[in-house]
């Protein structure tokens, strides 16, 4: 039995699981959450996009907080993200950011997270990230738009 035929539908899945995955951690998205530098998270999360862009996807696994590095792998971003580079090609600049940031509801820990729209020369690409208070990143994504 085929369950997916093409590589868009995995990462539509893996992007659903860790979605529902979110949901279920995170309360409620508000303001950008205080503690946090703006500035430090917009530039963060621009040296991993940066780093996505080069495809060196155990470069971007190494900014996953430590327990998390073995719930996702170098490999699942590689999957992911490999195609939709490929077919978006050459990253051209970023666009204006996001911050807001969400409140786990088990534990009321905050994070702040990052959306940046990215231009390629054929196409745009939406990446979430999130950072810890220790500015550790929690979660990545990136969607084509």
């Amino acid at each position: 039995m085929v369950l997916f035929k093409s590589k868009n539908k995995i990462s539509v899945v893996i992007f659903a699981v860790i979605a529902m995955l979110a949901v279920g951690l995170f309360g409620c998205t508000y303001g950008f959450p205080k503690g946090f530098d703006k500035d430090e998270c917009i530039k963060k999360a621009e040296e991993i996009i940066n780093i996505v862009n080069t495809k060196d996807y155990d470069a971007v696994h190494a900014f996953l907080r430590d327990d998390l590095e073995e719930k996702v792998t170098a490999e699942d971003f590689k999957q992911s993200w490999e195609s939709k580079l490929n077919k978006i090609g050459e990253f051209k600049k970023f666009g204006k950011p996001v911050l807001s940031g969400e409140m786990e509801k088990d534990t009321g820990k905050e994070f702040a997270m990052v959306v940046y729209y990215c231009y390629y020369e054929a196409g745009e690409a939406i990446y979430t990230v999130y950072f810890d208070s220790d500015m550790e990143m929690t979660s990545i994504s990136m969607q084509l738009d």
